[in-house]
């Protein structure tokens, strides 16, 4: 059994290991991010020999390495190493002031890339395009974002068991539930209902055909991550049509 650390010990180095009930709150993808942000970080503080201690040190040292004109910190790897390190360090959220308002300042002044929403009728024909490949779940993750409004996160969050089929319950319409494992923007449990007989359910549906002889087991839906998604649509429906697109 390991031993616990004291609580002056907890706060200057962190758990032993990541708690799992803590860890279940973001995604797998979420969680690589973070740790590949958290260890460029730590790489930068054992060139300075540094060793943090409290969060104001972390704070202090999350605004020099920001600074430093050597290390060519983007606006994502700082966000992403900010919420790295509360992750790491629970106890650090909300003790970051110094982080959280060069992150504030940044994001106000950086320019918003705004894309044109593509409308449905361009997404039935991409989304056709997608099915003659043999890439239906690019087809159906397209479909639901156009037709539904979903996130690229909840979308690519959705898992075979969180489809509903059809039966009196539904009334005759296919529901997925948003937000199982991983929360929604709206920090609770969400549903999409596909009406019958659209385009949407029936990739849905050729999608989950094979749910009813695993059951037990549950696998994504659409796709892995959306870096994937993204690249993999995009290139494909560049070639195709002649369209550039990508997933927000």
């Amino acid at each position: 059994m390991t031993q616990p650390r004291s609580p002056g010990q907890a706060v200057s180095y962190g758990l032993w290991r990541p708690d799992p009930h803590i860890s279940a709150k973001i995604s797998d993808t979420s969680l690589e991010l973070y740790k590949s942000a958290g260890l460029n970080f730590v790489r930068y503080l054992y060139g300075a020999r540094a060793n943090p201690d409290l969060a104001p040190d972390w704070d202090m040292w999350l605004i020099e390495w920001k600074n430093d004109p050597e290390e060519k910190v983007t606006k994502a790897q700082f966000s992403y190493t900010i919420a790295s390190v509360e992750h790491f360090f629970p106890m650090f959220k909300g003790s970051l002031p110094l982080a959280r308002a060069a992150l504030t300042g940044w994001e106000t002044l950086h320019a918003t890339r705004h894309t044109v929403p593509m409308g449905k009728s361009p997404a039935s024909l991409v989304a056709l395009h997608f099915i003659a490949d043999g890439r239906p779940r690019l087809a159906a993750g397209l479909l639901l974002q156009v037709n539904k409004g979903t996130r690229p996160t909840e979308m690519l969050n959705i898992r075979t068991t969180d489809v509903v089929f059809p039966d009196v319950s539904t009334e005759g319409n296919i529901v997925i539930r948003l937000g199982t494992r991983i929360g929604t923007k709206a920090k609770r449990e969400q549903f999409i209902v596909i009406r019958q007989r659209t385009s949407t359910a029936h990739q849905i549906a050729r999608r989950c055909h094979c749910t009813n002889s695993t059951r037990g087991k549950t696998f994504p839906l659409l796709h892995r991550s959306v870096q994937e998604s993204s690249k993999e649509g995009r290139a494909f429906t560049r070639s195709r049509t002649g369209v550039d697109t990508t997933v927000t």
